[in-house]
């Protein structure tokens, strides 16, 4: 899961900072003169439409990367806990740890996936309002959202490493207990 991972928090990562800077890009031509377009026009290939595409394919992905980190600990977990019933190992250890993992990671998790919706919500209020205060909101969000997803992908990385040590340490106990493998069984 660890390669599986980084691949995906790199592309979450590289997908959220294009679409920060394509906001860059739209705060230049609105700098210019440029307006919004409104709602029933056309969308013309400027850095606007560049953004509003990219940005959504980022937090939808974003948001993809981490429900795919808390259901593959609610999965491991769930072995962990199987095996330790099957092998008579304790359920104080290696499940308890399996939870504790799952824990610590949900708040970290979901700020980050609250952190890229609001920022996707303001900046559809940006495009419907641009002189109220959704811009504001929405620029600063969208700072936060790549501090926050950063620091979160850095402790979920952490913690499916630590999670991948408890996976082995059940299937090493679980082999020991099994005993040696007889010719012809699977």
């Amino acid at each position: 899961m660890k390669r599986y991972f980084l691949i995906f928090a790199t592309l979450s990562s590289v997908l959220l900072l294009t679409a920060f800077f394509l906001g860059i890009g739209v705060l230049n031509e609105r700098a210019q003169g440029m307006v919004p377009p409104q709602l029933d026009q056309p969308l013309k290939a400027t850095w606007f439409t560049w953004h509003m595409i990219i940005a959504l394919v980022a937090v939808l992905f974003n948001l993809f990367v981490h429900c795919l980190v808390f259901t593959y600990l609610l999965g491991t977990g769930k072995w962990v806990k199987e095996v330790a019933a099957a092998y008579s190992l304790p359920s104080e250890g290696w499940p308890k740890m399996t939870r504790q993992f799952k824990v610590e990671i949900n708040r970290y998790l979901l700020m980050a996936m609250a952190m890229s919706i609001l920022a996707a919500v303001t900046g559809a209020g940006s495009q419907t309002d641009p002189h109220g205060w959704w811009p504001i909101a929405h620029a600063l969000l969208a700072v936060m959202v790549l501090f926050v997803n950063g620091w979160v992908f850095w402790v979920e990385y952490r913690v499916i490493l630590k999670n991948e040590v408890v996976l082995e340490e059940v299937k090493r106990a679980a082999d020991s207990l099994r005993g040696p493998a007889v010719e012809g069984e699977v």
